[in-house]
Order: structure tokens, then sequence, then C-alpha cells
């Protein structure tokens, strides 16, 4: 039987690392996983790849765009809300969210999803029926638009943060357009 290889003490027994050896191994593991993380191919490219962003559409589309976190924020809350309402109301999806208490939520709160998504569907197809499109299709499908599709993407993205209560009307959508 082959001994582990390790600083013993006189009496043979494996020394124990010390809790800055414990801090530095567990600090190398994770630096470890972060660079697999950053090799991602939707990852490449980015100034930073370990943006938690970049792991949807949305997130990279607002990254590569130069969007305002509101707008990125306000469509991440959509979506959820969206999923949300569909698992309460039973509606099937391709998408699986993580487990529950089974509980599921109150009636309330479903209600007054409802009301919400309502209001910014009415809103977006106010726009017109290509930014409720693609802005669905970004946000709750995660599939990046066509080029073609992205300036309603924008625009239904700054619906999205205006009717949830993230951004006034008159903001821009972009970060450097001070």
């Amino acid at each position: 039987m082959k001994r582990k290889p390790g600083d013993r003490y006189a009496n043979g027994r494996l020394k124990r690392p010390t809790i800055e050896q414990l801090k530095q191994m567990e600090a190398e593991r994770y630096r470890e996983n972060m660079q697999q993380a950053a090799q991602q191919p939707h990852r490449r490219g980015f100034r930073d790849p370990l943006d938690p962003r970049l792991e949807s559409a949305l997130g990279r589309f607002c990254a590569i765009r130069g969007l305002r976190g509101e707008l990125y924020d306000a469509g991440h809350e959509w979506a959820d809300m969206r999923r949300s309402w569909n698992q309460a109301k039973g509606v099937p999806s391709q998408i699986k969210l993580g487990g529950g208490t089974g509980a599921g939520p109150s009636d309330a709160t479903v209600a007054r999803w409802g009301r919400i998504l309502n209001d910014i569907d009415e809103a977006l197809y106010d726009a017109n029926a290509a930014t409720l499109w693609a802005v669905r299709r970004l946000c709750i499908d995660n599939v990046a638009p066509s080029r073609e599709f992205e300036p309603y993407a924008i625009r239904g993205l700054t619906i999205v943060a205006e009717t949830l209560g993230r951004v006034e009307s008159n903001v821009h959508p972009f970060v450097r357009a001070a």
C-alpha cells in the first residue's frame, strides 16, 4: 500500500493542512472553475467573460448593444414573471424551472402577475407586432433577434422597463447616451 504524499509529523502521521492552506486550495479550485466557465463559446470575446448576464441571449444582447442595466433587469423580470404565471396556470413549457415547495403562489399573486403581463403585452402591441414578437423572442424564448429586428427588440425592452417602472419614458436605452 502506497503512502499519501504530504508533510508528516516525526511519528509518520500526515499533517493536516492549515486554515490558510485550505483557503488557498479553495481559491485555486474556484479559479480553475471560473477559467473553465470563461472559455465557454457564448462568453468568448467579451471584456468580462464571467459577467453573469452572458448566460442568456438577453444578457448578451444587452452587453453587445451597450443597453442600460435597467432594460436587462426588466426583461429578465418579465420573462421570470411570464414563466411563473404560465406554470401557475398549467401552461406547458420547454424551459424547466427549479423545484419549489409545492404550495405554489397565492391566487392574488397570480392575478397581479396577470394584470402586469397584460399591461406589458398591450403596451408592446400598441408599438407594433414586430416589437412584441422581437422582445418576446429575446426575453422569453431566449433567442437573439436577427439584425433587422434588433431595433424592435431595443424598443420592446424599453417599453417593458417603462411598464414595470424601471425607467422613465424619456430615458435613453443606451448606457453612453448622456
